[in-house]
């Protein structure tokens, strides 16, 4: 799989939210596709970023079933000042169900780092303290949990504040 990391465009936005709401993510949050995408261009018209993963073997020949490009496998949701005002926050990254374990959120975390260098200190984000997968994924790229948020986004869950420093 040849996978390309670029800026989403307008068309990509309800496949990426198509993506968020069937993780697992997604599903204990209760995402609604049309809310989030909704959502996503309006913060795209602020000043977010929003890159995608794309299988590049499988632009041609893959279609979803509204006949829509299916050659995303990925997208990453950025908020370039969201660390408290002052650091770029990824609001949210997410993978395929059936293209993990590929690499491309490897490739999307380091496309938001590099897209994101010199904007502020360090790099921030949350993470649900059930998503162990995730914890494991972002402690070996280098993010170390630094806080915790009990009840932020929905009761029950804590969000576990993530951080790696840029280096100079």
């Amino acid at each position: 799989m040849q996978i390309k990391i670029e800026d989403a465009v307008p068309g990509d936005i309800a496949q990426c939210a198509r993506i968020a709401c069937d993780s697992e993510i997604g599903q204990r949050y209760g995402f609604v596709e049309e809310t989030l995408a909704a959502r996503i261009q309006m913060r795209l018209q602020e000043g977010d970023v929003v890159l995608v993963a794309r299988d590049m073997g499988a632009i041609e020949s893959a279609f979803s079933s509204n006949g829509a490009p299916s050659d995303i496998i990925g997208f990453a949701w950025i908020d370039t000042k969201g660390g408290f005002g002052q650091a770029p926050y990824l609001k949210l990254i997410a993978i395929d169900a059936s293209r993990r374990s590929t690499g491309a959120g490897s490739l999307l975390l380091s496309a938001f780092e590099e897209r994101t260098r010199g904007a502020g200190r360090a790099w921030f984000l949350l993470v649900s303290d059930f998503n162990d997968r995730a914890i494991h994924f972002y402690e070996k790229h280098g993010y170390a949990v630094v806080g915790a948020l009990p009840d932020f986004a929905k009761d029950g869950i804590t969000e576990l504040i993530m951080y790696k420093r840029q280096e100079a």
